[in-house]
């Protein structure tokens, strides 16, 4: 079965490694002359930096387990910590290396900035919120859902806001609650320690995935057309054309906008939002107490210490 994979990020990269597993004859179509989309690996004034900051979580097994499958080590390619969030107004919650849910109940009692109170309403809507099933109401946005249970203080505007910010890219007044709730089942919430450790790239994006993907599509006989953007998709009785060319099936896994682009029905159905990074370069022994630091807002969200002076600042949309 001829099938094509249209968009050679992480997404296309997985769908095209699990299609060339399957047996399929993959191939795959990416606009930019190199792989990983928006977490790629880029060439600026004579030097690798990224293309926009994403950490990993420990929760993220999938995506992990897919490094693994193409032969990167994400051992050897992470720095894992425990989580901490901090930022410059005096916040502090870092979170210690015990069982869960023990770590994140006795990261929360510690956190600076934070009332005895806040602490403990928070810690019972949370039990509340894992005794539902992370199930949240239809339709309700995080900010409403925050609202309803009383999470108005300095644990919304340091804690929650910001993670949802980061995890969803979307601000809590429009993002959605119960996607934000899975977040939360998976990590916070997890049964397991391990899941809510922040895992920090040590290499350049390129080398976490997209890299070792290309390696091990190519030796399996996959055909990997970079630098080459698709203009058309027809259905026909037999299966799809891309741009005249024949396929099966295809897997559309372009960000929204190109999507909409080559599929007008999902104009209406997806919107999105764009994310920079703004680099710093500072001395080499500059560095950053703990290599993640959120912003609170103001000219952006995080900045993530990269090594060697260099700060990684994200500004989402």
């Amino acid at each position: 079965m001829k099938i094509a994979v249209i968009g050679g990020g992480w997404a296309g990269l997985a769908a095209a490694v699990e299609l060339t597993a399957g047996g399929a004859q993959t191939t795959l179509f990416e606009a930019g002359r190199v792989l990983g989309g928006r977490a790629r690996s880029i060439q600026l004034d004579q030097r690798t930096l990224d293309n926009g900051q994403h950490i990993l979580l420990g929760a993220y097994s999938e995506t992990l387990g897919l490094m693994r499958r193409i032969g990167a080590d994400p051992d050897a390619l992470f720095d894992r910590r425990p989580l901490q969030v901090i930022d410059h107004s005096g916040f502090r919650m870092a979170l210690p290396r015990l069982p869960a849910p023990l770590n994140v109940a006795w990261g929360l009692l510690p956190a600076s900035g934070v009332s005895l109170r806040e602490k403990l309403g928070t810690a019972l809507w949370m039990e509340g919120v894992k005794q539902r099933g992370f199930q949240v109401g239809p339709q309700q946005t995080v900010a409403e859902w925050l609202d309803a249970a009383g999470q108005t203080g300095a644990l919304r505007q340091h804690l929650w806001a910001p993670l949802c910010l980061a995890a969803l890219n979307t601000p809590v007044e429009r993002a959605s609650a119960q996607l934000f709730a899975n977040v939360l089942r998976d990590s916070l919430g997890s049964s397991r320690r391990a899941d809510t450790d922040l895992l920090l790239p040590r290499v350049p994006f390129g080398e976490l995935l997209p890299e070792p993907a290309e390696r091990w599509l190519r030796q399996r006989g996959a055909e990997l057309r970079t630098a080459c953007r698709v203009e058309s998709i027809q259905p026909t009785d037999e299966g799809i054309k891309i741009d005249g060319e024949a396929f099966s099936a295809a897997i559309l896994a372009t960000a929204p906008q190109h999507a909409a682009r080559l599929w007008p029905e999902m104009d209406a159905v997806y919107d999105y939002e764009p994310i920079a990074t703004v680099y710093l370069q500072f001395s080499a022994d500059t560095q950053l107490s703990f290599p993640l630091r959120s912003l609170s807002g103001g000219h952006g969200q995080w900045v993530v210490d990269r090594g060697d002076g260099l700060l990684a600042c994200v500004q989402s949309g």
